[in-house]
């Protein structure tokens, strides 16, 4: 199906970052890291540019599977307890309506995370979303409302109201230029402490360094900030990113290398300095599917010695674009 449309319908999806982390820093279970990273990477190739776009089919569907080796699940100072995971992603969407460059959709997504040994830390996770979007040449507007529910070891563990804006400037040439806001309004059934609001936003530039718009590097600026009823969990963060990404030669291979540095500061006085790494290789085995093999590491340096973590992950995983 047309690139364009399914990265516009899956910008915003909100899922499980991969793990949970431990009671003591709760609030930093939140949805959308992982496939949030994923489909920002690829924005450059999806948005309408100054060719104004091909046509976009009105519906998508999206599978994914990953087997994951993680060191440090619980993310805690000692990461004796490692283990693998199976990760599950569906995710459905379809446009209602298209009237010119303006459009009305949705999206449904499930995700679900199972561990081989920790089970207590098992979940599933389920969004809706409903997104106004205006594509048009160089400037796209996108606004979603997404409803999501997370359970963790069969508990609801968390609910979550966002609204997003989403805006990209895309001239043509070499650059692509991005800026995202999002509050949610977040409700915790066993912990009412961390019931409260998070705020955030996010400047991402994109330049290519071929004609083609194959390689490319982005840099990317991110605040954050939380407030809860619990000072341990109420903080403000700056995070710094710049990613890389370009196919090797002719193998049809596609790697992508990312660094990001994050500062946060907690009412309670914690303070975290903290590093997040990755590379990752992607093939496409067909024209809808493509496996990848990945690695991400973490660095959390912190006055607290619970939150004084490492964590390696390393991933597997296929996927079925239709």
């Amino acid at each position: 199906m047309n690139t364009t449309l399914r990265l516009l319908l899956t910008i915003l999806l909100a899922a499980c970052v991969v793990g949970v982390c431990a009671a003591e820093d709760s609030a930093s279970f939140e949805p959308g890291g992982e496939l949030e990273t994923e489909r920002q990477d690829d924005i450059e190739d999806r948005v309408p540019q100054d060719d104004g776009g091909a046509p976009r089919k009105n519906w998508f569907v999206k599978l994914e599977n990953k087997i994951n080796y993680d060191s440090n699940p619980a993310v805690a100072p000692s990461d004796e307890e490692d283990d693998w995971a199976d990760i599950f992603m569906l995710t459905m969407g379809k446009t209602f309506k298209k009237s010119g460059p303006h459009e009305l959709g949705g999206q449904y997504s499930f995700y679900g995370e199972f561990y081989s040994d920790q089970n207590e830390r098992n979940i599933l996770g389920h969004t809706l979303d409903l997104y106004y979007g205006k594509m048009a040449t160089p400037t796209s507007f996108r606004l979603d409302y997404m409803y999501s529910r997370y359970e963790l070891d069969t508990d609801v563990y968390l609910r979550k109201h966002t609204v997003a804006p989403l805006l990209f400037y895309a001239p043509g040439g070499k650059r692509i230029e991005m800026l995202r806001f999002a509050y949610s309004f977040n409700e915790y059934p066993t912990m009412e402490t961390l019931d409260g609001s998070d705020w955030s936003v996010q400047l991402r530039h994109f330049h290519f360094l071929d004609q083609a718009k194959k390689k490319r590097v982005s840099f990317s600026y991110k605040y954050s900030a939380a407030d809860t009823d619990d000072s341990d969990q109420s903080y403000d963060s700056h995070q710094f990113g710049v990613d890389f990404k370009a196919p090797l030669g002719e193998t049809g291979i596609v790697a992508e290398l990312s660094v990001s540095y994050s500062h946060k500061e907690y009412d309670s006085g914690r303070d975290d300095d903290g590093w997040d790494y990755g590379i990752d290789f992607t093939k496409a085995v067909s024209r809808n599917w493509s496996v990848a093999l990945g690695y991400n590491g973490t660095d959390n340096d912190s006055n607290d010695p619970v939150a004084d973590y490492s964590r390696n992950v390393v991933s597997f995983t296929v996927s079925a674009s239709f």
